[in-house]
């Protein structure tokens, strides 16, 4: 005996994304509907530029959302900021929060491109 199954032809979902929620930076970077939160983005640039602030405010933005939303960081070069990333959290979630957001934050240092392949190919999937 056969399985009969059902076939969805609506749209598909839209993946949920997520904004900086500050205005200036959301009309350059996410214009639309903002970043798809499940995935990966990649922010690349000049030295001093800005890059790793826009992506410790983009954490914490998805951070602070939800209290089971999770983030995985890349590093690439040097080490996680993770000083500034405190004083950030606590500048900017509830007080008394911070120890779980942190425990929501996985931090991968990848230096290689093998290396960066397989974690995002292996062990994040």
């Amino acid at each position: 005996m056969a399985e009969q199954f059902e076939v969805n032809l609506s749209e598909p979902r839209k993946p949920d994304c997520v904004k900086f929620n500050i205005q200036s930076i959301d009309d350059i970077f996410a214009p639309e509907e903002g970043i798809p939160a499940q995935g990966i983005t990649e922010f690349y640039g000049a030295s001093g530029a800005g890059k790793t602030q826009i992506c410790l405010h983009l954490v914490l933005s998805i951070l602070c959302q939800k209290e089971d939303n999770k983030v995985v960081y890349i590093c690439t070069e040097g080490v996680f900021p993770m000083k500034r990333f405190c004083q950030m959290l606590e500048s900017k979630c509830l007080k008394g929060s911070t120890h779980r957001l942190k425990d929501n934050l996985l931090l991968r240092h990848e230096t290689t491109l093998d290396t960066l392949m397989q974690c995002v190919t292996r062990k994040l999937v």
